[in-house]
């Protein structure tokens, strides 16, 4: 009975880390999403910007 007891709290410790380990890589993964949005969004408006310098510059040559 003790073994079984003991290996249950083993168990029990090992699904904690195992717990911790993904909760922290959750983390670290929500972070990095969090970072590609920005840059992304940062992107999505450089091109929105050159697209709009383009369009300029091509109206302005028309004349």
């Amino acid at each position: 009975l003790e073994d079984a007891q003991r290996q249950l709290e083993t168990s029990n410790k090992e699904q904690e880390a195992l717990i911790d380990i993904f909760s922290e890589e959750r983390g670290r993964r929500d972070l990095e999403e969090e970072n590609l949005r920005g840059k992304l969004k940062d992107a999505s408006s450089t091109i929105q910007d050159l697209l709009e310098q383009l369009n300029a510059a091509r109206k302005g040559r028309k004349f």
